[in-house]
């Protein structure tokens, strides 16, 4: 199965947004049996509150 531009752009977009806000992520394993991963992030209020793209 072929995988979707979205799945390619995701984790980059991810990694960026978590070093710009001094955040955390990270990565494990899937919970469904079939394999995969689950990524997650952290980000501190302060950090992503003050940054030009935040609401």
């Amino acid at each position: 199965m072929a995988r979707s531009v979205h799945g390619q752009a995701a984790p980059r977009v991810m990694g960026a947004v978590v070093r710009e806000c001094a955040g955390a992520r990270g990565f494990g394993e899937s919970r469904e049996p079939g394999g995969g991963a689950r990524s997650w992030a952290g980000l501190p209020s302060a950090g992503a509150a003050n940054r030009p793209c935040a609401g």
